[in-house]
């Protein structure tokens, strides 16, 4: 059997996709004074507070239910430690035990020991790397107000302290300004390396 040729498209020069593009006078009358404005679609998701209103959505949006349960199941099952553990009430239990295993015997320990696999068979919880499985302690502690509060109570104190501990040696605080311009003084020369005496 002879193959069929393909037809191959002419080759229009630049004059001819100008006029095969050109605007109708019905195309101008169409076209309006306001530019197209972005709808932020996560702003808007924000604000849906019923199923009704979330229904009415996906059917704005052309989106089954089938599509709809199928995208927040796979949104789900990749933060399954917020939704499933920490927002559920009924995994506290589990969460506790858990923090009290890792104050007993420690991060690393725990992340061998036997007790996670009870844990992970509890609450669904998929054991991964160790710097996975320590960021997930901390947000569980925080979940129950348990972890260290960022409240700046820390650095404040160790400010005092210090304060009070170059009053006690006599020494004064560090002045960088200062200790610049007595380098100039001295002679020094700012390099690409640092400080330097100028050679002789």
């Amino acid at each position: 059997m002879p193959k069929k040729k393909k037809k191959k498209k002419k080759k229009l020069t630049l004059q001819q996709m100008m006029w095969e593009d050109r605007m109708t006078a019905e195309d101008l009358a169409n076209l309006s004074d306001q530019r197209p404005t972005r709808t932020n679609v996560f702003q808007r998701a924000k604000k849906i507070k019923t199923w009704s209103r979330f229904v009415q959505l996906a059917k704005q949006e052309n989106i089954s239910p089938a599509e709809a349960l199928t995208s927040m199941l796979v949104h789900i099952k990749r933060r399954w430690l917020k939704y499933k553990i920490i927002q559920d009430p009924d995994q506290r239990g589990a969460i506790l035990m858990l923090l009290s295993w890792q104050k007993k015997m420690g991060a690393r320990k725990l992340y061998q020991h036997p007790n996670l696999k009870d844990f992970c068979s509890w609450t669904g919880y998929k054991k991964s790397s160790y710097s996975t499985f320590q960021d997930d302690l901390t947000k569980l502690s925080q979940a129950l107000g348990v972890g260290k509060k960022n409240t700046g109570a820390f650095t404040e104190n160790r400010r005092k302290r210090e304060t009070a501990s170059r009053a006690r040696s006599g020494r004064k605080p560090f002045d960088l300004m200062k200790r610049i311009q007595e380098q100039m003084d001295a002679g020094f020369i700012l390099t690409e390396h640092g400080w330097k005496k100028p050679q002789k």
